[in-house]
């Protein structure tokens, strides 16, 4: 059975992520909303331990890549806290969309980031290219919802703009389902070796790359050139990529945006 995390290691691990570019502040929302949604109640009780226990870590690190050593020294440990239960527990899949999410949250995913995500990934066993499709439908959630963010901002009459909205919400609705299916499907992979966990994926992500690819089809044909070009802005960061990178990097989508993509525990 894959590593599964506790849920305290796991908010660590979201913590020294949100430390490695040397400022929490922003990013502190997303943390405090993962942590909620993880431990209920109990998040505000502990929430202070959590943090108190990584800065203490952090503190004794100097500048440059001692700093980085160090956090990814206090990283690892958390990684080390598992449990049996996987209800108890995150898997990895989801630790890898959460951590993507808080690197998205604020606009900057910097290269610290990156690696340290990159790292994790090695430790919990996600494949790289899992990896890769994660990191680039972040991306094209990210652009889906600012082109969301600015037809909601739009002086243009609703009746004009509402047919690329409803397509937005669409294609939203759509990944989000995909990104669903991926990180269950981490569960589903247990117990599948060699060529039948690789048909496995195979299968998986060729499914989810379809419902995306639809899904991000424009349907502006009929709407001012507005809207045609908000659909084609949000289109065009995924033309640029594979399919098939688009089905495997489902799963850490929507994450982002007040936890779409999540399945409740």
């Amino acid at each position: 059975m894959n590593r599964v995390i506790s849920k305290s290691g796991a908010l660590k691990a979201f913590y020294y992520l949100m430390a490695v570019d040397g400022d929490v502040r922003v990013e502190q929302t997303r943390f405090d909303e993962i942590g909620c949604e993880f431990m209920k109640e109990e998040f505000s009780n502990n929430r202070q331990l959590i943090i108190d226990e990584c800065e203490a870590q952090i503190s004794t690190a100097g500048t440059g890549d001692d700093r980085y050593d160090i956090i990814q020294e206090g990283l690892d440990k958390a990684l080390n806290e598992t449990t049996s239960n996987v209800e108890e527990g995150v898997i990895p899949r989801l630790i890898i969309w959460d951590m993507l999410s808080i690197a998205y949250f604020d606009d900057n995913y910097v290269d610290a980031e990156k690696r340290l995500i990159a790292h994790v990934a090695r430790v919990l066993e996600v494949e790289k290219d899992v990896l890769m499709e994660m990191e680039h439908l972040m991306k094209t959630a990210d652009a889906v919802m600012k082109e969301l963010e600015t037809l909601n901002s739009s002086n243009r009459p609703y009746s004009e703009i509402r047919p690329i909205v409803d397509e937005i919400e669409k294609r939203k609705l759509t990944i989000t389902k995909a990104a669903e299916e991926l990180i269950s499907d981490d569960y589903a992979l247990e117990g599948c070796e060699g060529q039948q966990k690789s048909d496995v994926q195979s299968n998986m992500f060729s499914e989810a790359g379809k419902k995306i690819s639809e899904s991000l089809t424009p349907m502006a044909d009929q709407v001012g050139d507005f809207a045609k070009k908000s659909l084609s802005d949000a289109k065009e960061l995924v033309d640029k990529i594979d399919t098939r990178e688009l089905t495997e990097g489902a799963e850490k989508l929507f994450s982002k945006i007040k936890g779409f993509g999540r399945k409740e525990k």
